[in-house]
């Protein structure tokens, strides 16, 4: 009897979890294109003879979270101070919070940064001037269909670009140095029902909270939480 009581509270508590989390809102997800790196497995890898870099950015609000390996028998060098984030054109730099200005990454060793979102917390979506609607079946359920709001953007008019600047250098005095400049912008924005980006759930014992399939996640998306109505973002 305690053990069957147990079980219906532990599946009380999980349904309340998707209840609570996957709610009837909407959410923006976004998609993706570099003008300079690879895309390999699906993630965004630029390499060259001294190094590779490795990005992940999905997040809510995006992340801009990189990996940096050091393909020599020989330290490499990165300085912050000069480096630089930049999203539309603002840079934003990578100090005063580091700890040194300048990182040695010794041979055949990796490193990651992860300071930067993409879209600042206080941005609720990002508006769109049109959409094309496609009705699609539902991830959770199948058999039911759900409408998308779809947006694609070039380059030329993508509302979001961004770039990783880095100054890299294979000697600590910086005699040789040399810059990696990836960029990367908006290609897609789709709008949709929480639910339909959650998912179906996945059975794990005991319950876990916001245990969902996720289908839409992809180390070269991301996406917003709560968006207004479709008919209003249409409108700004």
């Amino acid at each position: 009897m305690k053990k069957t009581l147990i079980s219906c509270l532990r599946a009380l508590l999980f349904s309340t979890c998707i209840f609570i989390f996957c709610y009837d809102t909407n959410v923006q997800v976004f998609e993706t294109k570099t003008t300079n790196t690879k895309l390999i497995q699906n993630q965004y890898v630029f390499e060259n003879d001294t190094l590779k870099i490795s990005y992940n950015l999905w997040k809510e609000h995006g992340l801009m979270a990189f990996n940096v390996y050091n393909k020599l028998s020989i330290p490499i060098y990165i300085d912050w101070k000069n480096s630089a984030f930049i999203v539309n054109s603002k840079k934003l730099d990578f100090g005063p919070d580091i700890e040194e200005r300048i990182t040695s990454l010794p041979p055949k060793a990796e490193l990651t940064n992860s300071r930067f979102v993409l879209i600042p917390s206080n941005i609720q979506y990002i508006p769109v001037q049109g959409y094309d609607t496609k009705t699609v079946p539902s991830t959770y359920n199948p058999k039911n269909s759900t409408v998308l709001f779809e947006t694609e953007f070039s380059y030329n008019d993508s509302p979001l670009k961004f770039r990783n600047f880095l100054v890299v250098a294979t000697s600590e005095k910086f005699e040789k140095e040399f810059y990696i400049d990836n960029e990367f912008y908006v290609s897609k924005s789709t709008v949709m029902r929480n639910r339909n980006f959650c998912g179906q759930t996945i059975n794990s014992n005991p319950p876990a909270p916001n245990a969902f399939e996720y289908p839409y996640k992809i180390k070269t998306g991301f996406y917003l939480l709560n968006v207004p109505e479709i008919n209003t973002i249409s409108h700004h």
